[in-house]
């Protein structure tokens, strides 16, 4: 048995087993260090999809090629992609005024940002940035992060509105 069989990079696994108490021998394959006796788990952290192969033996069992085996297969996959940072400095801008977008995505294969309903496929290094854009209309602004483990999600709607007319100075000059 597994605590998990699914795991992201970096994070841990524990394997869990019983053995006949007539087997004075237990090996895993895969595993750098030797199993005790008793030893009935072991927790791991692997860097790669691995299969696991437990053999239980005794002098008996290996004379008659009779030893026990069992395997699993822990699955190891990358870790989910991050949106660290994704920031709108205005969500209420006036026609024609710019808006700043800034982003950062980690553990990422991909990026895209859409604005306007236009996508733009981020290169690399522009996983981390910032872009000043002139909207014409409302517009939903979204930043999407993927890996092979799946995708983040982050939106701001921003609402365009028509300049704001300002009378800044009106004077009646009497003679």
């Amino acid at each position: 048995a597994s605590g998990k069989d699914v795991i992201e990079l970096g994070d841990t696994t524990r394997l869990e087993w019983a053995v006949s108490p007539f087997a004075t021998t237990v090996s895993i394959s895969g595993v750098d260090q030797p199993i005790n006796r008793g030893q009935t788990s072991l927790t791991l952290a692997p860097t790669q999809s691995t299969t696991y192969e437990i053999i239980a033996s005794n002098w008996l069992s290996s004379l008659l090629r009779m030893d026990r085996r069992r395997s699993l297969t822990v699955l190891v996959v990358p870790p989910s992609p991050r949106i660290n940072v994704f920031d709108v400095d205005e969500t209420n801008i006036a026609r024609g005024k710019p808006v700043t977008l800034r982003w950062s995505v980690t553990r990422a294969d991909q990026a895209f940002l859409t604005i306007d309903d236009v996508v733009y496929e981020l290169p690399k290094n522009e996983f981390s940035g910032e872009r000043e854009v002139v909207l014409a209309k409302d517009s939903l602004v979204t930043l999407e992060a993927r890996n092979a483990s799946g995708n983040e999600l982050r939106s701001y709607f921003v609402n365009v509105v028509p300049p704001a007319i300002t009378v800044r100075n009106f004077t009646v000059w009497v003679r």
